[in-house]
């Protein structure tokens, strides 16, 4: 589970790999209501340009990705602030 880098926080979005080939990874990009076409195309853009992508889909965040998400974040803030 990853963060795509935006301006502001909410036109953050969460993305995971999906899968992949020894040619590249397809992902799954999670909106949420408040995301627009624009945010969305940029999160896209940006998985492209960091990812070596093969596709890429968009789903909703539902509550039980989000609970995966802020795990994962939870454990990345716990190891960098242990440095």
């Amino acid at each position: 589970m990853n963060i795509t880098e935006a301006p502001t926080l909410d036109q953050r979005m969460f993305y995971d790999s999906d899968g992949g080939t020894m040619h590249g990874m397809y992902f799954v990009l999670y909106k949420e209501p408040n995301h627009t076409k624009e945010d969305i195309e940029k999160g896209k853009k940006y998985i492209r340009n960091s990812q070596d992508s093969l596709g890429i889909k968009v789903e909703k965040l539902t509550p039980m990705v989000y609970k995966k998400a802020y795990n994962h974040m939870k454990r990345i803030l716990t190891k960098y602030e242990q440095i």
